[in-house]
Parts: C-alpha cells; sequence; structure tokens
C-alpha cells in the first residue's frame, strides 16, 4: 500500500485488524511528506441501542492515536504518576490494577515460563522485602475479597513508594528497554 498509492491525493484505508491499523498510523505517523493537517484517522463506531444498529464515522480517540499499544499506555499512565503524584481518587484507586497490567505483560517478555507473578517478580526486584511489599499492593488493592478491602484504597504515599520502586527496577534491570519506551512516552506525558 505504501509504495503503490505513494503519489495518490487522497486514499481511504478500512480494516478490523488493530495489527494492521497500528502499522498504517505508523505509516502516517512517521512520514514527514504527510502533513498533519492532511491526514485524518477515523473509527467507524456501530452503537446499538437494541432497536437500530447505525454506523457513525467518528475522528478516532486521541489514545489510539498516541499509544501502539496497551502496554506504552499503561507505561505512560505509571510513569507520568511517578513524574508528577497526585491525589487523584480514580488515579489512586486504579494504579494497583495499572501496575498489576504493567508487570504482567513487562515480566511476560522477560521472563517468558509458566510461572506466577511472584516468581516472575524475582527478576525485577531482588530485595525480597522489597519485592514484597510490590506483591501486598497490587494484590491486597486490586482484589476486592471483602466489603472492607474493596472500599480500601491505597494513600498517596504508598503509591508514589511503589511506583518509584517498580520504575526505577525497569530502568535498572533494562535501561534500553526503559529509555525506549520514556522517548515513547515523553511527547504526551501531560
Amino acid at each position: 500500500i505504501k509504495n503503490k498509492f505513494v503519489e495518490s491525493k487522497q486514499l481511504f484505508i478500512s480494516s478490523h485488524n488493530f495489527e494492521f491499523f497500528n502499522l498504517l498510523k505508523e505509516w502516517f505517523l512517521s512520514n514527514k511528506e504527510i502533513k498533519k493537517d492532511n491526514r485524518a484517522l477515523f473509527l467507524i463506531e456501530r452503537p446499538n441501542n437494541g432497536v437500530v444498529r447505525d454506523a457513525e464515522i467518528k475522528c478516532i480517540h486521541k489514545l489510539l492515536e498516541d499509544f501502539k499499544s496497551e502496554y506504552h499506555f499503561l507505561f505512560w499512565l505509571i510513569y507520568r504518576f511517578k513524574e508528577a503524584p497526585s491525589t487523584d481518587f480514580r488515579q489512586l484507586y486504579n494504579l494497583p490494577n495499572l501496575m498489576r497490567r504493567y508487570l504482567e505483560a513487562f515480566l511476560g517478555f522477560k521472563v517468558p515460563k509458566h510461572v506466577g507473578l511472584e516468581t516472575k517478580l524475582e527478576f525485577l526486584i531482588d530485595d525480597k522485602i522489597v519485592r514484597e511489599r510490590v506483591l501486598k499492593f497490587i494484590h491486597h488493592y486490586s482484589h476486592g475479597n471483602s466489603l472492607s478491602r474493596a472500599l480500601n484504597f491505597p494513600d498517596l504515599q504508598e503509591c508514589t513508594d511503589i511506583v518509584k520502586i517498580v520504575i526505577d527496577a525497569v530502568e535498572s534491570k533494562d535501561k534500553l528497554h526503559f529509555d525506549s519506551l520514556v522517548e515513547v512516552v515523553n511527547p504526551i506525558i501531560a
């Protein structure tokens, strides 16, 4: 597509495949010849109100334009919190789940064995006490096993400490990967 339609003045490409969409998006966003004012990315939404199924063409959500994957998005949320901790309740309440999902993805690539998160975390965090603290944070606050636990959320200091531990460990264990993640998210840190 890139080579065949390079001279096109207008091109419409439609796909259900998210990986293909990401390839096209990278092409559009990295191609200096395609000016920002001369391109648009859209999403077709098919809302179902129970009676009629319509299709609506909408501009793509900024998150889909900015991030190549959920992994990049999760890192951005966590890294942004590390750089500017917030007492926003939604952020504090969701942070343990975000940390769990990020760690599962990161460690899934780094430690591809069929072992649990606890074992994989040994690769990232050497100190057993610190590792247990991270595990308690992501287990306790992301599993609402009881009503009292479901109503609890971590305080700002605990969130700040755990995020710093994890981000610093990722940077220490894989500096090249960490630096490339920061490079990807820095333009959209705000």
